[in-house]
């Protein structure tokens, strides 16, 4: 048993969560002890550091054994190299950060990482051996578990799908590059691209998009542009690494899209082939408790 205090850094908020997680062979239990949030949206290194700082101590972070992380984006050396979503922390060594502050053990995730963890290990699809997690929200990122473990490729960032091209000179991603996934299907994409092309919603998000869609010609575009993009990039991962499953997580998972995405994907994906993509089971959470039973062997 191990006292772990996890956080989430998010695009929107940052939540903390002390929890005790016991693990028992292939299986972990937790039990969450406190848990805060605060928003972090768009705040410089300096205001952040303090913001998080405040969140770990109202926390109780004193009580934990180890502090473990999960970030939307990756590290290398010990260094946040990309986090087009969250700038404060980009070209920043958190792990130090966090070690001088607070004297603990520090583990550094990413969300994608953690969110599919959680899901392979506390999850309704626990007992497949091979999946993927995607987060769609203010970003898109991926999580490989194999044959239930995670994997991460050579340098520790493999994942980054909503960084992998799907419309060539595209349009301009947070990441600096063109046509990249996350510049269409993520949350703010999805209403950027409404607003661009003539939508008059007041004060439009997904959900408003989306429940307009049948008498809205603007919004109707927009949908299925996204659910045409959605199945390509599937059935991609689906042809490259044949999951049981596809889970996705983050605010867009809410969006009812699932059986059509399923449908749409039989044109590109090969014959037979049965990965399905279905709606995440442990809800907002997923990042957090994955980041929570990650360190705990």
């Amino acid at each position: 048993m191990a006292k772990i205090l996890a956080i989430d850094i998010g695009g929107t908020k940052t939540e903390a969560m002390l929890a005790e997680v016991t693990r028992t062979s292939h299986s972990y239990k937790v039990k969450i002890l406190d848990k805060n949030r605060t928003i972090t949206r768009g705040l410089h290194r300096k205001e952040f550091l303090k913001e998080l700082k405040n969140l770990m101590l109202e926390t109780n972070v004193k009580k934990s054994q180890a502090i473990s992380i999960s970030i939307p984006g990756y590290e290398i050396n010990n260094k946040v190299v990309s986090s087009p979503n969250v700038k404060a922390i980009e070209d920043f060594n958190l792990q130090q950060w966090v070690k001088t502050n607070f004297k603990k053990k520090v583990f550094i995730e990413n969300d994608a990482n953690c969110f599919a963890f959680a899901e392979a290990k506390l999850g309704s699809f626990k007992k497949s051996k091979n999946l993927l997690g995607v987060i769609i929200g203010t970003g898109v990122g991926l999580g490989i578990i194999i044959n239930q473990e995670l994997y991460k490729g050579f340098q520790g960032i493999a994942g980054e799908f909503g960084h992998t091209v799907i419309v060539p000179r595209g349009r301009l991603c947070s990441c600096g590059k063109k046509g990249c996934l996350e510049a269409y299907i993520s949350g703010p994409s999805i209403t950027r691209r409404y607003i661009e092309a003539g939508g008059s919603i007041p004060s439009p998000d997904p959900l408003k998009i989306w429940k307009a869609k049948k008498r809205d010609v603007v919004a109707g575009e927009v949908i299925d542009e996204t659910i045409e993009l959605m199945s390509v990039a599937f059935s991609n991962l689906a042809n490259l690494l044949n999951p049981e499953f596809i889970i996705v997580g983050g605010g867009i998972s809410n969006l009812p899209f699932f059986k059509e995405v399923n449908a749409r994907m039989r044109k590109y994906t090969m014959k037979s082939l049965k990965t399905l993509v279905v709606k995440n089971t442990l809800g907002d959470d997923a990042s957090i408790l994955g980041a929570a039973i990650l360190p705990v062997k």
